[in-house]
């Protein structure tokens, strides 16, 4: 099936329907993300706001996963728990918030929950109904960049470089790039809604996905290509940190995103597990 028909039908099926500290060498453990094929594929960034108060976000959860699924791993997902939603309480004891999280929610003008940017497009906050169309407009699009992610990790100091290399496949305005950390299968309660297994309104032992953990490189990022790139121009950029004692390396990943200094869209973001 081509991606036009691939865009269609889901259009159709969703209508119906932190802490880091500078570190120094040596590191462990190297990896390379993506394999280099030659092949650079479109891939879109979802940055979800949620929270374990908000009863609708278990059903915004469960579309972004139904889009994961459909583009593997064209889609990419980092769930902000920022605001009131996400404050604590004797019923909700995890505390999930992040500075970056509240800036980003405030920068962005969040007011609604479930709700998320799809490629920071025009900068708009999204309602879960619209994440589908916007997507599937990125995904059909030819890239014109391409980031590799290679990662050193040590397992016993919990020490983490990340090395991020971006090469223009088309000439390009300035851009900032952004090393975010992320963490899955989280089991803490969450508030639902008309969910007859949970006649009370609480999942007790629900899995938290993609939840952020903590930028690497502050809330916005590092500037490359100040000048402009045009094709094959190369600019790379290290980060590195400490890992929080707490965090299941396990279940963690790098997401890294590129995003125009002028209009704020994301251009390119790639994701690698840290081990």
């Amino acid at each position: 099936m081509n991606r036009y028909k691939l865009s269609v039908l889901l259009i159709c099926f969703f209508t119906i329907i932190i802490s880091c500290d500078i570190v120094e060498e040596p590191y462990t453990n190297a990896i390379i993300q993506p394999p280099d094929t030659g092949e650079v594929l479109q891939k879109v960034l979802l940055e979800e706001f949620t929270g374990h108060q908000c009863p609708n976000c278990p059903a915004g959860a469960q579309i972004a996963a139904q889009l994961s699924e459909l583009y593997g791993d064209q889609f990419i997902i980092i769930a902000y728990h920022a605001g009131f939603f996400a404050n604590t309480n004797a019923s909700f004891p995890i505390n999930y918030k992040t500075p970056t999280g509240e800036e980003l929610k405030n920068h962005f003008g969040v007011i609604s929950y479930p709700s998320g940017l799809v490629n920071r497009k025009n900068n708009d906050v999204l309602g879960t109904t619209e994440w589908a169309t916007i997507a599937a407009d990125y995904i059909s699009q030819e890239p014109t960049l391409k980031i590799q992610i290679n990662r050193d990790y040590n397992t016993s100091t919990r020490e983490l470089c990340v090395t991020v290399t971006a090469t223009a496949i088309a000439t390009l305005e300035s851009m900032n790039v952004c090393v975010f950390l992320t963490e899955s299968g989280l089991i803490s309660p969450q508030k639902t809604k008309d969910d007859p297994d949970y006649p009370d309104g609480v999942i007790p032992d629900y899995e938290h996905m993609h939840v952020f953990r903590a930028t690497m490189n502050g809330t916005w990022g590092t500037n490359i290509f100040a000048e402009g790139a045009v094709c094959d121009d190369i600019e790379t950029i290290s980060v590195n940190c400490i890992l929080n004692s707490e965090w299941n390396v396990s279940n963690m990943d790098i997401v890294c995103f590129a995003y125009s200094i002028e209009t704020g869209e994301v251009i390119q973001v790639e994701e690698v597990r840290i081990q």
